[in-house]
């Protein structure tokens, strides 16, 4: 084979090489892309749920006071169970005011002589009765006030939830979108690849046939001119 041939062949296949190893930095750094783009996702959605556990579990004792309320105010309202009256009666501060109560008004009875008298007994009986009933009142609030705690907190516990979930939605989304783009270059990267050394290849047998053909009108000259 004429040195030239040779050396054109040679050419021929170092394009083709060229291109493959082109194609192939191309495609290695798309790939490389893709394992980032998943790293990524992976932190953000770690961050994110770790967060929700965080809150879930700060949240956590005030979403147990919301049965415990419930549970309360249905024994108070006679819902469930038997309710024990006394519970109102040993909630804070209720014996400390009713005794501050009946000893204030000992003392306005016996100001006025009427310490001891049937009148008085009734005015006691009455200040009890009014008493019993704001404490039961105060009672049921509280026992209110509960399941208000919890239900906010579970409100809250759901809103975080939510927020999580739509955040892990869009890292997703946004993973997706930069993945199946640099699949997509990865393809470009292989069909470029392809046509690359598809065109080394090509301009190498158009070079050799050029090159037969010069020497075969080398070897066979025209009769022309003689």
């Amino acid at each position: 084979m004429p040195w030239g041939a040779v050396a054109y062949a040679g050419s021929t296949y170092l394009n083709k090489r060229a291109a493959d190893k082109a194609a192939g930095a191309q495609e290695r750094g798309q790939e490389l892309g893709i394992q980032e783009q998943q790293r990524q996702y992976d932190l953000s959605r770690g961050d994110q749920l770790q967060q929700l556990d965080l809150t879930r579990g700060d949240l956590a004792p005030y979403r147990a006071l919301g049965p415990q309320g419930i549970s309360g105010l249905s024994g108070l309202l006679g819902l469930s169970g038997n309710f024990d009256p006394s519970v109102i009666t040993r909630t804070p501060g209720y014996q400390f005011g009713l005794d501050q109560g009946v000893q204030a008004m000992d003392r306005s009875a016996a100001a006025r002589g009427v310490l001891g008298t049937g009148g008085y007994g009734q005015d006691l009986t009455r200040f009890g009765q009014n008493y019993a009933a704001g404490g039961y009142n105060d009672y049921y609030n509280k026992l209110s006030n509960l399941i208000g705690i919890g239900q906010s907190a579970s409100n809250q516990t759901g809103a975080y939830g939510q927020n999580a979930a739509n955040q892990i939605g869009a890292y997703g989304q946004n993973a997706a979108n930069q993945i199946s783009g640099a699949y997509g270059n990865i393809g470009d990267a292989r069909a470029g690849g392809i046509l690359g050394a598809q065109g080394a290849i090509n301009q190498g047998i158009g070079g050799l046939s050029n090159m037969y053909f010069a020497g075969q009108m080398n070897r066979f000259p025209s009769s022309y001119g003689r």
